[in-house]
């Protein structure tokens, strides 16, 4: 089942908001080709998710600047790690069994909704001017 996004997710900053559907819809797509067992597919879909996490992350953090967000040094180095851990998967999951795949997909999924939740959320009071 496609992940959908919900009002509850919304930072209330149209561009990371933007950023998020957009990471939410190319996970979706990441889903939809493991379905296919298309090996092009998955490594395409695979390739676009880490260039786009890369984008948003150097947007998010300049915004991050903009608006003197007091934890931008821990969310960055948050972004480093995941950056990190993409990588790896992906190295480690290239030319590999579809079975295995499918547990990046749980791990995809599991990120993207804890980072967006549990940290980007962290920035919503400072996007809204109510602190910083």
């Amino acid at each position: 089942m496609p992940i959908e996004w919900r009002d509850r997710l919304s930072v209330g900053n149209d561009m990371v908001d933007d950023d998020h559907k957009a990471l939410i819809g190319i996970v979706n797509e990441f889903e939809h080709a493991l379905t296919t067992k298309d090996a092009e597919e998955v490594e395409d879909v695979f390739r676009r998710l880490l260039t786009y996490t890369e984008e948003h992350f150097e947007r998010e953090e300049a915004l991050q600047t903009a608006i003197h967000f007091p934890e931008r040094k821990a969310h960055k180095e948050e972004h480093l790690r995941l950056k990190w851990a993409l990588s790896d998967i992906h190295e480690q999951f290239v030319g590999k069994e579809y079975g295995s795949l499918s547990e990046l997909k749980d791990l995809l999924r599991d990120w993207l909704l804890h980072h967006i939740v549990e940290e980007d959320m962290k920035m919503a009071p400072y996007l809204k001017g109510g602190r910083g």
